[in-house]
């Protein structure tokens, strides 16, 4: 008895093995198959931008499993996609020729041709990539006069907004590809990848579109302004009924901000709006029944889109305020902010709020201090001077050397640099750490960047005792 019951016992244990056999082949098969089909489908993806079907013809990149796909268009090649890894990537430079926006090399501010990087521009707004990162940084750019003798134009930037995409950008055969979320936001289209359809719908497009279907719903029309055009993209329509704007989602189908509004404008990296009610300023969430900001400011203006900083302005003084609505600068100051950088236009200023990564630049009574982003005060309104710009006064020509104005010194810090903040007082310049502290005492007639072929170095100069020398001597550190 004990050995049939053995047997058996060894029978099922026979079946029960060839089963979990079988089930892990079949298994590893489907694995297989849907990463030959996934690669297959490459071959069989269709392309479309609006209502325009292209066909695409699919090649290996030598040595690598990546594939591209390519389109022809008016008697031009261009490659638009590449699958890797089974996502999709979508090629910068094609996508910007065939959706009329400019493609530019490198860097517009700071000016490089880093072919790393990259950057498109329509409407005035530029939008960068950057090879190896996923972060899409967009700027707008008004066209104005300078104030410089030369009266020549030169192009004023608005705050940085950054957003962090799902993907890295890769290099495919010397070109940068994004992926599609990378895409949606630069280059404001809506684009679906699903299956074997690849389509974009371009702004312009999507603004024709909308249009006809809010006055469909009896809105007499969307927002006209670009900023409010790209929230198109995410099936927000900014309407106007009787010079009043409202928000309608078409993906709910109903009015979400009623038409009660003197403007509204839109914060894309927020999904937010700054509103104007009667007059008075605040922002307004898409998915909140009251203002995330108060409706209650003269005027307000972002100022970091990652820390999310807002200036506002009350009875004609300025603060700082969080998205939240919490008060990170009192709204006491004369100003908020350089007045103008041409000063210091070599420097590759990004922000005239800001200096380093934390400070931010107050002004009452024509003298200038610190705060904190945290809310705290790093140095009270004292210094009538921010930055230096006696360089080229007071320095002697020299034929070797270039003598440049600056608003702070690079300190080296281990493998980092820091910033110094150059502030003078009665015509005598010193240098402030990040944390606003006197590193330099303030009793030198000059700081400034010395620039030659063959070295780049910060300078003091106290002029009638003949004394020059470089930041690095005052901190003992060369």
């Amino acid at each position: 008895m004990g050995e049939e019951i053995d047997a058996g016992f060894q029978k099922k244990k026979k079946i029960i093995m060839t089963a979990i056999i079988v089930s892990v082949a079949l298994l590893v098969l489907i694995i297989f198959l849907l990463i030959f089909f996934m690669i297959k489908d490459a071959n069989g993806v269709k392309f479309a931008i609006n209502e325009n079907n292209y066909k695409v013809t699919v090649s290996t990149v030598d040595g690598t499993d990546i594939q591209k796909g390519s389109i022809s268009y008016e008697n031009s090649n261009y490659d638009i996609f590449c699958v890797k890894d089974g996502d999709y990537y979508f090629n910068i430079n094609s996508l910007a020729d065939l959706l009329d926006y400019q493609y530019k090399k490198g860097e517009y501010d700071p000016v490089s041709e880093d072919s790393d990087k990259c950057y498109i521009i329509n409407e005035g707004e530029y939008s960068s990539f950057a090879y190896n990162s996923n972060i899409v940084k967009k700027q707008f750019y008004d066209s104005k006069t300078s104030n410089s003798s030369s009266n020549s134009n030169e192009l004023v930037s608005e705050n940085i907004e950054i957003f962090t995409t799902d993907r890295e950008v890769i290099k495919v055969d010397d070109s940068l590809y994004a992926s599609a979320e990378a895409i949606k936001i630069g280059f404001n289209v809506q684009i679906n990848t699903d299956g074997k359809q690849i389509t974009l719908y371009s702004l312009p497009y999507l603004s024709q579109q909308f249009e006809t279907y809010a006055t469909n719903k009896g809105y007499d029309s969307i927002s006209s302004d670009f900023k409010n055009k790209r929230a198109l993209v995410n099936d927000l329509v900014v309407v106007e009924e009787k010079g009043k704007y409202g928000i309608y989602s078409s993906e709910k189908e109903k009015e979400i901000i009623s038409t009660k509004y003197d403007s509204l404008e839109y914060v894309e990296n927020i999904n937010q709006f700054i509103c104007c009610y009667s007059g008075k300023y605040g922002m307004i969430a898409i998915d909140s029944e009251t203002p995330t900001i108060e409706i209650k400011y003269d005027s307000i203006e972002l100022l970091d889109s990652e820390d999310m900083l807002y200036m506002v302005s009350k009875n004609s003084k300025y603060g700082v305020i969080s998205v939240e609505g919490k008060v990170i600068v009192p709204i006491e100051y004369d100003g908020i902010g350089l007045q103008k950088l041409d000063d210091f236009s070599n420097q590759n200023i990004e922000s005239k709020y800001f200096i380093g990564n934390d400070l931010i630049i107050v002004s009452n009574n024509s003298r200038y201090g610190f705060y904190k982003k945290n809310g705290t005060v790093a140095k009270e309104c004292v210094y009538d001077k921010l930055g230096c710009s006696t360089a080229s006064k007071v320095m002697t020509p020299n034929n070797d050397y270039e003598y440049l104005d600056v608003l702070f010194v690079e300190i080296p810090d281990g493998d980092d640099v820091s910033k110094g903040i150059v502030c003078g007082i009665n015509d005598k310049y010193g240098v402030l750490d990040e944390n606003g502290e006197i590193i330099i005492p303030l009793e030198w007639d000059t700081v400034f960047l010395a620039k030659s072929s063959k070295e780049t170095d910060y300078y003091v100069a106290n002029l009638d005792a003949n004394v020059v020398k470089t930041v690095k001597q005052c901190l003992g550190i060369e």
